[in-house]
């Protein structure tokens, strides 16, 4: 049937479990359903036919475990979810390669995490997705600063190194030496 949009099995008037369909006849959910909202160990589709998310749900919303793909069918997140918010532990990646992994709070970087960008790692806490009091940013798989950070600078206490050697030990301030400090030879 042209106008087809969801088979499925009901009880006392309450759909239990089914599969939706997109208006091209791609299948769009498939899973149990409570109080007519997506419910349970469930998949959405995209109108292309692949996998958008598995994982569950929760009065609709994705809640709890799941995986999140994107158009071209490569996983971009694994982990928790509360409300449709990438919230808990998870793991966020780009192009096919692991770009964070740690704890995030409404789609955002947040609390302990490793984080993995071209040459770059940094290892540490986050705040509101930005490096955020304690961490470690490694350049090139050489450690390059230690030490306290503020909205993703340098800010406070720190030690910078230079070809795995201390080179400056002190004060920074937005992302720059300021205040007491020593400087080391190479």
């Amino acid at each position: 049937d042209n106008n087809l949009k969801l088979v499925g099995y009901w009880e006392n008037d309450l759909l239990l479990n089914g599969t939706e369909f997109w208006e091209n006849k791609i299948v769009k959910y498939e899973g149990s359903f409570k109080d007519d909202t997506y419910f349970g160990e469930s998949t959405i589709y995209l109108e292309n036919g692949n996998v958008h998310y598995e994982g569950t749900f929760l009065n609709g919303y994705k809640y709890g475990n799941g995986k999140e793909y994107d158009n071209n069918n490569n996983l971009i997140y694994d982990g928790d979810w509360i409300n449709n918010a990438r919230t808990g532990y998870g793991k966020i990646y780009q192009n096919n390669n692991l770009y964070y992994s740690g704890y995030l709070l409404n789609n955002k970087k947040e609390g302990q995490g490793k984080l993995y960008s071209n040459n770059t790692k940094y290892i540490g806490n986050f705040t509101n997705d930005y490096y955020d009091a304690i961490g470690k940013l490694y350049i090139n798989n050489n450690l390059y600063y230690e030490g306290d950070f503020k909205l993703g600078s340098k800010h406070g206490k720190g030690i910078l190194y230079k070809n795995n050697k201390k080179y400056y030990e002190g004060d920074f301030y937005n992302d720059s030496k300021q205040g007491n400090g020593i400087l080391y030879y190479k």
